[in-house]
């Protein structure tokens, strides 16, 4: 989690699948991150497709990313799903960012 401070800006907006938004400094979204790691044993991030966005009336950029992400908790139980996510970007830094679930039965 360490690498990923450098991709966010300092203030942050971050909306994931479940709904809870978070909308503050980027320490404490790291800090939520950590916490919910620290359950895991291991975890595979697969990368499906991304695509770079730009929208022509407001001048905002952004990255889709499609991937399919496999956890292994601590208790052994295995999840496994698909992801989608769009990331604002502002000078190379990542300001916002929605994910969407797929579950993989």
């Amino acid at each position: 989690l360490v690498d990923l401070a450098d991709l966010y800006a300092d203030t942050v907006t971050y909306i994931p699948f479940d709904g809870k938004i978070y909308n503050g400094v980027k320490a404490g979204l790291l800090d939520n991150w950590t916490k919910e790691r620290d359950t895991i044993k291991s975890m595979q991030i697969r990368v499906i497709a991304w695509n770079k966005v730009h929208e022509i009336i407001k001048g905002d950029n952004y990255v889709d990313v499609w991937y399919q992400k496999t956890e292994i908790y601590k208790s052994g139980q295995k999840h496994v799903a698909g992801f989608a996510e769009r990331k604002q970007l502002v000078n190379g830094e990542i300001i916002f960012c929605s994910q969407y679930l797929q579950q993989v039965k």
